[in-house]
């Protein structure tokens, strides 16, 4: 999850990640607020981590599924100006928002959405000749846009449509996790970092000793000067 990488990311030296899964980041709004006591450094890290990834962050402001505006580090599809349309794809609309009707996403949710044009980016032509039809100057979408190319599908929608295109931030959502791939690009580019996959810490004295792989039936055993549990908590 987000704390583990970004511990991972952040200790010098040969590093070891036993990651039980994705963490609850993935299924987060992929905001990060700004705390009380705010870590100006580490935001700035954090945000030079990401910039070459496929998900840049930045300081700014983004909208909510309930229209309330939230403000600290957020994805560049989310950060906008003005008042864009509010896009709505079920059929379900609020005050000021768009319906419109793409024959390949209905009844989707916006995960299962995100996932196919994650897969097959000629969907974004319905999509886009639908929002071409609606005629606004700029549209706030769910954040159906992909996981690993959402800044590509932004794109290449605002040349179908001559408008500018955000997605707003609801949780759960593929937001999260589009911010736990990017650490993940961060740390696989790192050759200080080793990452095991769906590992379990059964024990922690005399080192990290558990179990890995999806059927658990290899064992874990890792040596190390330091421990950390990293988790959100």
């Amino acid at each position: 999850g987000l704390a583990g990488l970004v511990a991972a990311l952040r200790l010098p030296g040969q590093t070891v990640v036993a990651a039980a899964g994705l963490g609850a980041t993935a299924v987060s709004s992929g905001v990060i607020a700004f705390p009380a006591g705010r870590d100006v450094g580490a935001e700035r890290w954090l945000v030079a981590q990401l910039r070459d990834t496929a998900c840049p962050y930045r300081e700014g402001r983004c909208t909510t599924d309930l229209q309330a505006i939230r403000h600290g580090l957020v994805q560049g599809t989310m950060d906008h100006g003005g008042r864009p349309a509010l896009v709505s794809f079920d059929g379900t609309p609020a005050d000021g928002t768009i319906t419109i009707d793409v024959k390949p996403f209905s009844g989707c949710s916006c995960q299962e959405i995100a996932r196919m044009i994650e897969a097959d980016d000629a969907l974004l032509e319905p999509l886009g000749a639908a929002l071409a039809d609606a005629g606004a100057d700029g549209y706030l979408l769910p954040p159906v846009l992909g996981i690993s190319r959402a800044s590509e599908a932004r794109r290449r929608l605002e040349k179908v449509t001559g408008a500018r295109i955000y997605e707003y931030a609801t949780a759960p959502s593929v937001l999260g996790l589009r911010l736990v791939r990017a650490l993940r690009e961060a740390a696989d580019r790192n050759r200080s970092i080793t990452v095991l996959e769906t590992a379990d810490i059964e024990s922690i004295d005399d080192g990290a000793r558990g179990r890995m792989g999806t059927k658990r039936r290899r064992g874990l055993a890792v040596h190390a000067v330091n421990l950390i549990i990293a988790t959100g908590g």
